[in-house]
C-alpha cells in the first residue's frame, strides 16, 4: 500500500524545523547587534575617561608650575598671567596635548581665583565628549586646583 502523498507528520516536522531555524537566526542577529552596541558604549565612555585623566595630568602640571612663585601677597591677575604663560607653552610644546586644554582659556577669569593667607585655589570647568555611531557622551566637570602655602 504505497501512497503518493507525504505523511502529515513529516510535513509538520519540516515546516516546524524551518520555522525554528528562521527564528533562531533572527534572535542571533538581534543579540549580536545589542552586544556590539554595548561594546561601542564602553569604548566611547573609556575614551572620555582617558581624556579626563590626560586633562587632569596636564592641568595639574600647568598649575604647579604657574603657582610655584605665587605667595599670599600675590595678586590674582599675577597668577592668571603665569597660568596663561604656562598654558601657552604647554599648547606649543611637542607631544600629545589634549584638545580640552584649549577650554582653559575661557576659565582665565579673576573670579575663579582665590588667594588667602593659607592657600591658592583656582576653579576650572571643562567638557569632555565623544561620539561613535549613535552613542554620544558629554561629561562636564568642575575641578578646583589648590596650593597650600607653608
Amino acid at each position: 500500500m504505497y501512497k503518493k502523498g507525504v505523511a502529515l507528520a513529516v510535513l509538520i516536522l519540516v515546516f516546524a524545523s524551518i520555522f525554528l531555524s528562521g527564528l533562531s537566526l533572527i534572535y542571533f542577529f538581534s543579540v549580536d547587534k545589542k552586544i556590539s552596541e554595548r561594546i561601542d558604549m564602553y569604548t566611547v565612555s573609556d575614551s572620555v575617561l582617558i581624556q579626563e585623566q590626560l586633562f587632569d595630568l596636564k592641568v595639574g602640571d600647568i598649575f604647579t608650575r604657574a603657582s610655584a612663585t605665587i605667595s599670599p601677597s600675590s595678586s590674582r591677575e599675577e597668577f592668571l598671567g603665569l597660568f596663561k604663560k604656562e598654558l601657552d607653552s604647554s599648547m606649543n610644546s611637542a607631544g600629545t596635548v589634549p584638545d580640552t586644554l584649549s577650554q582653559l582659556y575661557s576659565n582665565l577669569q579673576v573670579e575663579r581665583v582665590h588667594i588667602s593667607d593659607d592657600k591658592l585655589t583656582f576653579t576650572v570647568d571643562v567638557e569632555f565628549s565623544n561620539e561613535k555611531s549613535d552613542i554620544t557622551i558629554l561629561y562636564k566637570k568642575s575641578r578646583t586646583l589648590e596650593k597650600i602655602f607653608k
